[in-house]
């Protein structure tokens, strides 16, 4: 679970933070996400930050705030934005309800300036709306250009606005008020998709049913979750599952792990340059051998993969192309790599399979499709010689399928990202403990018949093309030769 939208760096916490902490592990959160508020409290809020590992955080300033935005203010925004574990501006926006504390034409024109701020950091936002929707709606559709990310946070209004929201390419994020006896917000519930909600506590405040009237705090979070799972009728894992993916993918907190990892190694770079024998040279220059050999490698991967079949109708240009996923696919395989020509290079030859038993639920007479890939990838290191390396990998892909027992290969592309654990063995080699997110795209589209109507049978033939995205967990052992 990840609770994305906590202000426990407020008074409230201040007597009882650690157990706040502690009570959120046990109940399951594995990350908090800390809005700023105003800037008196920035530097509480980044303390808390470095001392916890599971906290990230949103700088910005609150449209309660927004009389204190200046251009000195600006400035330690974008200096604080810096930092490695913050992940969104935020919390901005617009509070007609509160308008004595800023003037509607001030909120505006600071909401207008913290979104530019985002879009030139690349950095997604964390929206208050209170009694503003036209005017909230209005400014953001202005800087919609296809790479402003925003989450609408503690959402609570209609669902024309949620329409809106999400055609704009928005996510929206629920919280306590929807456990209450009187909400109304079941309809906007049940029309939300399944990858556009996040999960909140929005602590201190709203806390849920059956703690209201509390101090809300990020344990309560998954209370939120249960009220969402009875309304959409799915299970509770499959809502923490999923809200889980979309908090991960819309703060990109895979790549600020990763760059979290990259600059800790840096701070002990000195240490990580030391070779077998503990030697360094005069001016700690590299002596003769690289600290984490990685010559000839052989191991195994488990991962999930998500499956996407673009589909183009053929023989009916009346019928839209579609986008067909199916999610949770397990797949395994095996990987040689070698790294004798560089230290930053790693070539890898992988195979990886999967089986989808899925196609069956929607067609209970079909053979399940079969998914092999042979990787062929390069991967390169940019911190070769720290214990913690990151990594970007491309190369070519053999994609052999299965469908419906139809066979097809191809050939088609890889890439990804990842970071590799560098476990060194005492007389026995190196043991790498990898977590990867890799992506095959087929090159050219494949032509085959789909049933279009099921009685009588009638089928129409379409131009099919896969992509494979596979999260997974890699262990490779490099032998002492």
């Amino acid at each position: 679970m990840i609770d994305t939208h906590a202000h426990i760096d407020t008074e409230a916490f201040a007597e009882d933070i650690e157990e706040v902490i502690e009570r959120a592990k046990a109940a399951g959160v594995e990350h908090i996400i800390i809005p700023a508020i105003e800037p008196n409290g920035y530097d509480n809020l980044i303390g808390l930050v470095e001392k916890y590992e599971m906290i990230y955080f949103g700088i910005g300033v609150h449209p309660h705030s927004a009389d204190k935005f200046d251009d000195e203010v600006e400035q330690r925004i974008r200096e604080i934005a810096k930092h490695p574990k913050c992940v969104a501006i935020g919390e901005i926006g617009l509070d007609y309800y509160y308008n004595e504390l800023s003037a509607p034409d001030v909120q505006k024109r600071v909401f207008r300036r913290q979104i530019e701020i985002a879009k030139e950091l690349e950095l997604p936002i964390i929206v208050h709306n209170r009694d503003s929707d036209d005017d909230l709606i209005a400014v953001l559709g202005e800087y919609q250009d296809g790479n402003l990310r925003a989450v609408l946070h503690c959402f609570s209004d209609s669902t024309e606005l949620l329409k809106k929201a999400l055609d704009l390419g928005f996510n929206v994020s629920f919280t306590g008020n929807i456990t209450f006896k009187k909400s109304e917000h079941s309809e906007v519930i049940e029309l939300v998709p399944l990858d556009r909600f996040m999960i909140e506590t929005d602590s201190p405040y709203m806390a849920p049913v059956p703690n209201r009237g509390k101090r809300n705090e990020p344990s309560y979070v998954k209370e939120i979750a249960k009220k969402i799972s009875e309304v959409k009728n799915m299970s509770y894992d499959k809502i923490i599952e999923q809200s889980t993916k979309n908090a991960k993918n819309f703060f990109k907190l895979l790549m600020v792990l990763m760059s979290i990892a990259l600059v800790t190694q840096s701070a002990y770079a000195q240490d990580d340059y030391r070779y077998k024998d503990g030697s360094i040279d005069e001016e700690g220059e590299y002596l003769e051998k690289a600290p984490y050999p990685k010559f000839i490698g052989i191991g195994g991967f488990v991962g999930t993969n998500t499956i996407v079949e673009g589909q183009t109708f053929i023989e009916d240009s009346n019928i839209p192309e579609k986008n067909i996923s199916y999610e949770g696919i397990t797949s395994f395989g095996g990987t040689v790599t070698y790294g004798g020509l560089a230290d930053y290079l790693i070539i890898q030859l992988g195979y990886a399979y999967s089986k989808n038993t899925k196609v069956q639920e929607e067609s209970p007479g079909a053979l399940p499709n079969i998914h092999q890939l042979i990787e062929l990838s390069s991967l390169w290191i940019p911190n070769p010689h720290n214990k913690i390396n990151v990594f970007g990998a491309i190369g070519p892909s053999f994609i052999m399928n299965s469908i419906n027992g139809v066979d097809n290969s191809q050939i088609g592309l890889n890439t990804g990202v990842g970071f590799i654990f560098n476990i060194p063995i005492k007389g026995a080699g190196l043991l790498n403990l990898a977590a990867e997110w890799r992506l095959n795209f087929e090159l050219k589209a494949n032509e085959r018949e789909v049933e279009v109507q099921p009685n009588p049978v009638v089928t129409t033939k379409i131009d099919s093309k896969n992509f494979y995205s596979i999260p997974r967990l890699n262990i490779i052992f490099y032998p002492d030769f």
